[in-house]
């Protein structure tokens, strides 16, 4: 979700944001994170969320600082084109392809990891 957030704001990547059967992105992002924290307490939740978020954001980083970050802003700008419609793009429509294709052995894994952590 941190990808395509990022990447809507160039009108060229909106235009072709990767697609699934259940959205964009953000709506994949969503399903996921509803599932994972589903049957959680609402502390749990929150210490789930807030460690997905700050890998997410720390995952970001470090790819805009290796791949797009540069002095010459017209050439970071380029730059940063070219990494949604690359790296952002493979990355999310891996994702979608993952969710779509493998949601019942995601499913089957969340349910069993929620398992092992009942007292």
């Amino acid at each position: 979700m941190s990808y395509a957030r990022l990447c809507e704001m160039e009108a060229e990547w909106r235009r072709s944001e990767p697609r699934g059967m259940k959205g964009y992105a953000t709506n994949y992002a969503e399903f996921a994170k509803d599932e994972t924290i589903e049957s959680l307490t609402h502390e749990q939740s929150l210490i789930v969320l807030r460690l997905a978020a700050d890998a997410a954001k720390t995952e970001t980083r470090r790819q805009l600082q290796e791949q797009v970050i540069i002095q010459d802003k017209v050439a970071e700008s380029i730059r940063f084109k070219e990494w949604c419609v690359g790296y952002a793009t493979d990355f999310i429509v891996g994702f979608i392809a993952k969710y779509d294709t493998e949601h019942s052995s995601f499913i089957e894994k969340l349910e069993a990891a929620k398992r092992d952590q009942k007292p």
